[in-house]
């Protein structure tokens, strides 16, 4: 059997975590001015063939092992049930059994909270020492008066975004525009293929513009054809701020655009004067594309899709965008030199109230720091955070070097590949070398199965190229057939001397020999641990 491992930071949104596995990848959108031979290919790959149904489903076993007490499980996209295997062990399962990979699993946990800061130290390769890092940290803010804010809305338009999705991110925008508080100051964006504005500039809010925006709202549908989400954020960010000194946007998105380097680095580039908070839409959305613009910008992402509640999604937004910015974070170890110590982050994520504050630390040497001090400057003064540095138990001891690493290498692949460059060897080998070391998959390295055969077991043919079709998201209507994919596939129309293409006919009997799956509405089972 073959075993692959996956590490992944997860984050804590008001003592809750949401875990999401994705079944399928949504078509992306390409972009006119992604005209290139190199862009071309990679859109092939982001672009596989789609088709109504596959030959193949999901079954799913989770065993939940937490640090932290749980409270409650339930999941918006599936019913489930819970198996108690283990005192601290939890099985989670889909109630069905197998079923349809057409949207994502997600999987709510609600945990008991941490009051005290929590961090690890364990050793990793080379006898280098990690250290990993989570407190919920407390901002006690003055009890001054509202600060007007200038807020940007930016709602998904695209056809991608018609049905429920257009109507789920709607919903959300208006509990949105009833959170705005006196003296704000906003403007809506539509885009899709083209954009429009509601207004040339930002307006008052009062009861009176509200009621205009929302009149705004009901009219509008998905209708402006493609993804073009980087044409309408670089018009947003060459006007001036005109309310303070940061413009606030809100984005929501199924983020189902080819161009996500090109949209990540134009954020970064305006993360100064910007800060995005991202709602992802839908039954398939992309959590790097979401998660990606709201980190770059010192911002946070939320998702909703059918079944989950939009308004504490909602109101946790707003909260965070009252929290004032910490500046001037630094973390330091006692017992270690500042130069010995390499986090996994070039910048310091956002501080907020309520959810988990996570860094990862690499320290050279044999040194094992004995506490850690976080410190910053908040609009009342200097604020500071403390954490004891206990060893990791056997369980968690590889933890800390294997998330370093995940998120170093994601950071340097970032840096690498802004706006679809393409990184020279001597520049990505920092990049091979940290997976190699750590284990950790890159997007310039992967594993390779070697299976050993007989002469007699040996295929006498040449090796065939089949590309295997993803399945359709819930509830998105195809915008084109298979066989049209396929034909419009760059393999077929570009690249004269690629591999054939298995034909469209063979392909489409995978509908004859489909699994009755269910097609019911998803359902939440949630249970209590009490």
């Amino acid at each position: 059997a073959i075993c692959i491992g996956y590490i992944s930071t997860l984050k804590f949104r008001d003592d809750s975590i949401r875990l999401a596995f994705p079944t399928t990848i949504s078509p992306r959108y390409v972009p006119e001015h992604l005209n290139k031979t190199e862009d071309l290919l990679d859109t092939a790959y982001l672009n596989p063939p789609h088709t109504a149904h596959v030959p193949f489903g999901l079954d799913l076993k989770i065993s939940l092992q937490s640090c932290l007490p749980v409270e409650t499980i339930d999941s918006p996209s599936h019913e489930i049930e819970l198996d108690y295997e283990a005192p601290e062990v939890t099985t989670v399962r889909l109630v069905d059994g197998i079923t349809e990979m057409d949207r994502d699993v997600v999987i709510n946990l609600s945990l008991k909270r941490q009051e005290e800061p929590l961090a690890i130290c364990a050793d990793g390769p080379n006898g280098d020492r990690f250290v990993s890092l989570m407190l919920f940290p407390e901002i006690n803010q003055s009890n001054s008066a509202h600060i007007p804010t200038e807020t940007h809305f930016v709602i998904d338009a695209s056809g991608s975004m018609s049905g429920y999705q257009y109507t789920q991110a709607v919903r959300a925008l208006k509990l949105c525009l009833r959170s705005l508080g006196q003296g704000d100051t906003f403007n809506i964006i539509r885009f899709g293929s083209s954009f429009e504005t509601w207004k040339d500039e930002p307006v008052i809010y009062n009861n009176d513009t509200l009621e205009e925006a929302i009149g705004f709202l009901d009219c509008s549908t998905a209708d402006l054809g493609g993804t073009e989400l980087l044409r309408p954020l670089e018009e947003l960010f060459s006007q001036p701020v005109l309310t303070g000194n940061i413009r606030e946007v809100i984005l929501l998105t199924d983020g189902q655009v080819s161009n996500e380097n090109e949209i990540h680095s134009l954020a970064s580039a305006h993360s100064e004067n910007n800060r995005i908070f991202t709602f992802g839409i839908g039954a398939a959305c992309s959590m790097n594309l979401v998660n990606g613009i709201a980190e770059k910008t010192g911002g946070a992402s939320e998702f909703i899709q059918e079944g989950e509640s939009i308004e504490e999604k909602v109101l946790r937004t707003f909260s965070r965008m009252g929290t004032p910015r910490i500046d001037s974070l630094k973390i330091s170890f006692q017992g270690v030199d500042d130069k010995n110590v390499r986090l996994a982050t070039r910048s310091m994520p956002p501080v907020f109230e309520g959810d988990a504050f996570i860094m990862h630390a690499k320290i050279s040497g044999q040194t094992r720091p004995l506490s850690v001090q976080l410190s910053g400057k908040g609009p009342d003064g200097p604020l500071e955070w403390n954490s004891q540095v206990t060893k990791a138990n056997e369980k968690c001891r590889n933890v800390p070097h294997l998330a370093w690493a995940r998120i170093r290498i994601g950071e340097l692949e970032s840096r690498l590949f802004e706006r679809r460059r393409r990184p020279e060897n001597t520049r990505s080998q920092k990049i091979v070398d940290l997976s190699k070391k750590h284990g950790v998959l890159s997007k310039m390295t992967g594993l390779i199965a070697i299976e050993e055969r007989s002469d007699e077991e040996r295929f006498v043919s040449e090796p065939e190229l089949r590309r295997v079709p993803l399945q359709h998201t819930y509830q998105q209507a195809p915008a084109q057939s298979y066989s049209e994919i396929v034909k419009a596939s760059i393999y077929s129309t570009s690249m004269n001397s690629a591999p054939a293409l298995s034909s469209p006919a063979s392909l489409m009997d995978f509908d004859e020999c489909v699994p009755d799956f269910s097609m019911s509405s998803p359902k939440s089972k949630k249970k209590d641990f009490k």
